[in-house]
């Protein structure tokens, strides 16, 4: 029980500490209550009601019968309160003394009106008047006197119905936000600008300044989210620029939360530029994409990017292809790996065994730890049979020998050679073939892939006699004479 006690007394200062300043707004059917505290002070409007404030802004114009308006500032309180009749009537102590209605109380009044006009009281009608007599310029002026949360809608909601609203003015009001400590007000404000008012260069990136200061990533995220749009498949994303699509890519990456940036991420990989693998956009992407921390996290962005059932992999350069191979080498899983290397299997050049692709992309599935992942990914690289129309170079056949000779299992590895005896093109490769499958270590594997290669092998002196000596490593004597027999 103490222990409870205790953990909730923590909880209660870690609370003050962290938000030393309480906000209480509540206002329903003409009454409500407007409230700041902090340690050793508070502010606080209650009211009922409807309340008009004179013109010169000093006293109460108006309150409606049977109404009341009160003010408290630590000891000092203000309490105007209205009749059936509409006749109004002021408590008024500072603390020290009550004080008569006289100059000093009249400037007492004055005082407290300004101080509430701070917490957003009186807003409605007074953003009307200011608007009415200073335009736009002037709800922008006030919007730096109101110090609580909620209490600048008023001001912000003519602003943005304004159709004299410029962006020098929008520039101005994000400036004003952004010297605000009031991070939930400045997302608020933030949330304002749509895609079309966003859509002025100048604009856009003051708003992304301010939304790289706020403090939350979950807040930076969603304002990105809105920013970038939904649906970027017909192109709306186009309209993002270089320059400002570096600048969202600098704010995602400091989040410091894997999720958080993986939803920008992938809203991105909808925009068009990035789609047609531009390279202006594709290569930024990738380095951010590479610098997350969790694998599975990086596999999904990367499978989105190359889609399986798209042309785009056409266009991705050699650049992208090798970041790409970068970033899914440094996964800490190698399933993951291999739904990449998988899915990079779409692209053209590596379907058309091109070396800038293919060599690459056969060293890092070389890499891998399972030989059974190897063997997978090897069989959908490697054309069916020659008759296909597709080649494999000398080089990439010389690869596959090499990386199929390091499985840890002699199935796998006679899959391999089985697929490789119908894609043999030279000597050298034939020669190759059979010195690996020499090196099975049962004599079974040999004598089956042997005879699979006898009929359709050169009968080149080297080929032959490296077929001879393999042959030889047989210790079955009926299996040997077979084998033997199929190059007479």
């Amino acid at each position: 029980m103490k222990l409870t006690f205790f953990l909730i007394a923590l909880a209660l200062v870690l609370l003050r500490l962290c938000y030393p300043t309480l906000e209480i707004w509540h206002s329903r059917h003409g009454q409500g209550t407007m409230i700041i505290k902090s340690d050793h002070y508070i502010q606080g409007i209650w009211w009922l009601g409807k309340i008009q404030l004179s013109d010169d802004e000093r006293s109460i114009a108006e309150i409606s019968p049977g109404g009341y308006l009160k003010f408290k500032e630590n000891d000092t309180t203000m309490k105007a309160e209205s009749d059936l009749q509409g006749k109004i009537t002021y408590t008024l102590y500072n603390g020290r003394e009550d004080l008569p209605l006289n100059d000093s109380g009249r400037h007492f009044i004055a005082s407290q009106i300004q101080k509430m006009i701070r917490l957003g009281f009186f807003a409605e009608d007074r953003a009307r008047k200011i608007y009415e007599k200073s335009g736009v310029k002037g709800l922008i002026a006030e919007l730096s006197r109101i110090r609580m949360e909620g209490g600048r809608d008023q001001y912000l909601d003519l602003l943005f119905r304004s159709d004299s609203l410029t962006p020098a003015d929008e520039i101005r009001l994000l400036k004003l936000a952004e010297n605000s400590n009031d991070m939930n007000g400045r997302q608020q404000l933030l949330q304002r600008f749509n895609r079309e008012r966003l859509g002025d260069s100048a604009v856009a990136g003051e708003w992304l300044s301010a939304v790289g200061d706020l403090d939350q990533a979950n807040e930076k995220k969603d304002l990105l989210l809105h920013y970038i749009g939904e649906d970027n498949r017909e192109g709306a994303g186009a309209a993002l620029p270089p320059d400002r699509f570096d600048t969202v890519l600098a704010i995602t990456r400091r989040f410091g939360s894997d999720y958080d940036e993986q939803e920008v991420y992938r809203r991105l990989a909808d925009l068009r530029p990035l789609r047609e693998h531009d390279s202006a956009y594709s290569l930024p992407w990738l380095s951010a994409v590479g610098k997350l921390n969790e694998s599975y996290v990086k596999k999904d962005l990367l499978l989105r990017y190359f889609p399986a059932d798209s042309n785009a992999g056409a266009m991705a350069s050699a650049n992208e292809f090798d970041q790409v191979i970068a970033i899914t080498r440094s996964f800490q899983n190698s399933v993951d790996e291999q739904a990449v290397y998988q899915q990079l299997l779409v692209l053209r050049p590596l379907r058309m065994h091109d070396s800038v692709y293919a060599l690459p992309w056969l060293n890092a599935v070389g890499d891998l730890n399972e030989s059974y992942m190897k063997k997978d990914l090897l069989l959908r690289f490697l054309p069916v049979d020659s008759a296909s129309g597709r080649t494999v170079y000398a080089n990439e056949f010389d690869r596959v020998i090499a990386i199929t000779r390091r499985f840890r299992n002699s199935v796998d590895e006679q899959e391999i050679y089985k697929r490789l005896a119908d894609l043999c093109d030279s000597d050298p490769e034939w020669v190759s073939l059979i010195q690996a499958v020499g090196e099975l270590s049962e004599d079974y594997m040999k004598t089956g892939l042997l005879l699979k290669i006898a009929p359709k092998m050169p009968r080149t002196d080297d080929v032959r006699s490296v077929y001879r000596s393999v042959a030889r490593s047989i210790r079955e004597d009926m299996d040997y004479g077979k084998v033997m027999r199929a190059v007479e």
